[in-house]
């Protein structure tokens, strides 16, 4: 009679590796807790945006893509979340496959489509400031871009969860081959042939891990490569638009201020130069209002009366504004008041660039030491790795303190 001699495998748990079978890290309860704290704050937070952006009835691309950006994080905040504290809470030992697909189709989708989102916005931001005229996004068009954009990321996130399975192939023993027959046809008849071939087996493992059954290493090996190099990608074009919207800001702010300059040196020399009288030549007339620009806060206004004929240009300050024309004084009011809501708009884009720049730049910090943690360039620390979920969280904070109209409606609702 054969005996056979049993033993079951000791698991070391002092090196604190995780290892399933284990209790948890110091570090894994620590993440835990953290993103327990994130997914509160969050679903709050991007609940009110959501509220408050659905409600607006301008035609602005950028509350089209602040919406999106919060629905997003919204998902995010109340799914992934939640879900990868329970993968860390249970090793990542789970019973069924599909479950294991599922989060990291949701977990390496969310990532590149918060890359692209940056980017869109900021190619809003650069359209909207340096080129106001050319109107190549609507809210119609910014939608279908985050929907383009949503389906291009679930095709980066199905190749990336091909790649993770409970099942793996187990090596065969030495000696174990399959046998093949093949059939080869010579001029005498059929010579059969017999190919034995070393056989790969599934193996259960529970562990939601890579390579998995589906493909092999050199596959994710190489679609690692190539799915860090999206972050990469997005972070050159968001910091190079944004710096060129910076330059043009700058320009036009240094412009105008020379125009201003020569506006005052022309006003000036008009008003010390006496008019000259000359019956004899046709003369021109019309009224003008200006502004004082030497102090910009000054609302102090003064209306010009300016001729030109032969002998040049000459121009007298109004006393009575009743001196002039209603037509006249329609005309320029109403130049005024359009120069007045350019600028408005102008310094209103600007705002709306600074407070989606300092989302980027969030974005930015949040994922850059995960990212090297991902491609091995630094080693791997658990709580600063999952740190890149803050970035869901913060946006509805960066609203709340750099725009004033999400503040006065989000009051309108606590009220």
């Amino acid at each position: 009679m054969n005996s056979t001699d049993c033993h079951t495998e000791q698991i070391d748990c002092s090196a604190d590796e995780g290892l399933p079978g284990c209790p948890l890290k110091t570090s894994d309860l620590i993440v835990i807790g953290m993103l327990a704290v994130f997914s509160v704050i969050g679903i709050i937070g991007n609940g009110i945006v959501i509220f408050v952006y659905t409600k607006k009835k301008d035609k602005l691309t950028s509350s089209v893509f602040i919406l999106g950006l919060a629905v997003y994080d919204f998902l995010t905040c109340s799914i992934i979340i939640p879900y990868t504290a329970c993968m860390i809470y249970l090793r990542f030992m789970i019973l069924y496959d599909a479950l294991c697909k599922i989060y990291m189709f949701l977990l390496t989708f969310s990532v590149p489509l918060s890359a692209f989102l940056m980017v869109a916005i900021a190619v809003d931001r650069y359209l909207c400031i340096c080129h106001p005229f050319l109107h190549l996004l609507n809210k119609t068009r910014a939608r279908a871009v985050i929907g383009l954009l949503t389906v291009f990321a679930c095709v980066l996130g199905i190749l990336s969860c091909i790649s993770y399975s409970v099942y793996m192939y187990a090596d065969s023993s030495p000696g174990e081959f399959s046998n093949c027959t093949d059939a080869t046809h010579s001029k005498d008849g059929i010579i059969h042939q017999t190919i034995s071939t070393p056989y790969q087996q599934e193996e259960y493992t529970g562990q939601c891990n890579y390579p998995g059954t589906i493909v092999g290493m050199a596959y994710l090996i190489t679609w690692q490569k190539i799915y860090s190099s999206f972050y990469l990608i997005s972070l050159i074009i968001v910091l190079l638009l944004y710096t060129m919207i910076y330059y043009s800001v700058t320009r036009r702010r240094s412009n105008r201020r020379k125009q201003k300059a020569m506006n005052n040196i022309s006003l000036k020399a008009s008003l010390k130069e006496p008019p000259k009288q000359n019956t004899s030549s046709p003369t021109s007339s019309f009224t003008v209002l200006s502004a004082n620009d030497n102090n910009e806060n000054a609302k102090e206004q003064k209306i010009l009366q300016v001729e030109i004929g032969d002998n040049g240009v000459s121009s007298r300050p109004v006393e009575n504004a009743d001196e002039t024309s209603p037509l006249q004084q329609q005309q320029a009011h109403k130049n005024h008041h359009h120069h007045h809501i350019k600028d408005h708009d102008t310094i209103a884009n600007i705002k709306t660039a600074l407070m989606l720049f300092i989302v980027a730049v969030v974005f930015i910090i949040a994922f850059f030491p995960a990212w090297l943690m991902a491609l091995g360039a630094v080693n791997h620390n658990n709580i600063v790795f999952y740190m890149y979920f803050a970035y869901n969280v913060t946006n509805p904070i960066i609203y709340a303190f750099m725009n004033p109209t999400f503040r006065s409606d989000v009051k309108k609702i606590c009220h």
